[in-house]
């Protein structure tokens, strides 16, 4: 008994760490999330060739899985609405690129009927080897991208799949 009950505890203390998620709103990004983390907002100003774009990141991780969302708007004079595909194909691959990743798999998908793609991929950061899956999309001059870091394959597929699904555009 004096040996089950450290591994009994520690079970008790990691289920109790496990957290439900919670509803994660941004009115400004106009989308809402269910997530198990507390989500943060960062901003930064990137220089392109299309101009200055503001990205929004809200992110956060546990000790299992890193939780993302992004958004950023093309610029007006941008006529997105012709190169959406080209769009979506070309930050898919930047986005593993600079993870030094490696695309495991993909999928067209719409979401709200917006047009867009699912992947996955892998990869290693600082060490850490990682399994993502992501969702990237347009939504007139708005582009989303969603995705779950499973580090080390702690995060289950249905925690993963929770979060990507529970993303949902507010109505306007």
């Amino acid at each position: 008994m004096r040996k089950i009950l450290p591994v009994l505890l520690a079970l008790v203390i990691v289920v109790g760490c496990a957290s439900e998620p919670k509803e994660f709103k941004s009115e400004a990004g106009n989308f809402s999330v269910m997530t198990p983390v507390t989500m943060e907002e960062t901003t930064n100003n990137e220089i392109t060739a299309l101009g200055t774009i503001v990205n929004h990141k809200f992110g956060g991780e546990n000790r299992s899985a890193a939780y993302v969302v992004m958004y950023f708007d093309f610029p007006p004079s941008v006529p997105i609405e012709s190169k959406v595909e080209e769009v979506l194909a070309g930050c898919r691959d930047a986005e593993i690129a600079g993870l030094k990743g490696t695309r495991t798999s993909e999928k067209s998908i719409k979401v709200d009927g917006a047009p867009g793609n699912e992947f996955t991929f892998t990869g290693v950061i600082s060490g850490t080897n990682f399994d993502a899956k992501a969702r990237m999309f347009v939504v007139g001059k708005r582009f989303f991208y969603i995705v779950a870091l499973n580090k080390e394959n702690k995060a289950t597929a249905e925690q993963v799949d929770n979060f990507l699904n529970s993303f949902k555009l507010l109505k306007k």
